[in-house]
């Protein structure tokens, strides 16, 4: 029982350390700029719980945030722009229209998700995390679709109880997203798990 707790309190705390990192990069970057890197800040250091501490974890979301802040927001925002594109002229389109434009933003998200989750773990150029990001997709569509639905209950939480959010509302769900769709990934990718940057593949 004592280590249960211990591990549960640990966990918390660990989460708890990354979403209050992940807020202050967001804010760093200008929120518009700082979103896509700090949300491969974050799925880099949820997969990393096991064997860092919540000060470690932290510099190393630092580092990740550093070292991947341009190719992240290369990759998300344009995609992200996609998505807001499709949901603003959705209403115009009709009910077919508007419903395959709501489907069309589901999948753009999913894929901008994968593609930070590619930023986290593999370095590579754009066009290849584009390409990586495709293939996670459809390496995992059933853990893309669960963590996307899974959403809805999560922001319905937060608005409940907005602590919540203050303290793990970005680190939980990059947790769950990356439990889900990870060991996929690695099945495809055999060195997804790699360290993204020299110092660290050294350390």
């Amino acid at each position: 029982m004592n280590q249960f707790t211990y591990l549960a309190a640990t966990r918390i705390w660990q989460l708890t350390a990354i979403n209050l990192t992940a807020l202050a990069l967001i804010f760093l970057g200008g929120i518009a700029a700082g979103i896509a890197p700090a949300g491969a800040a974050v799925l880099h250091a949820v997969h990393r719980l096991d064997d860092l501490s919540a000060g470690q974890l932290v510099r190393a979301m630092w580092a990740t945030y550093r070292t991947e802040f341009i190719r992240a927001n290369m990759v998300g925002l344009p995609i992200v722009g996609i998505a807001v594109v499709l949901i603003w002229a959705g209403p115009s389109l009709g009910i077919f229209g508007f419903g395959i434009s709501m489907f069309l933003v589901v999948i753009a998200l999913c894929l901008a998700a994968a593609s930070l989750l590619i930023v986290a773990h593999i370095a590579a150029g754009v066009a290849d995390t584009w390409h990586n990001a495709r293939m996670a997709l459809l390496l995992s569509p059933y853990g893309h679709l669960v963590s996307f639905l899974a959403l809805g209950p999560w922001f319905w939480l937060i608005w409940q109880q907005p602590l919540i959010g203050l303290y793990v509302g970005f680190s939980v769900p990059a947790y769950v997203y990356s439990g889900l769709v990870l060991p996929s990934v690695c099945a495809g990718f055999p060195a997804s798990n790699k360290p993204i940057s020299q110092q660290e593949a050294l350390t």
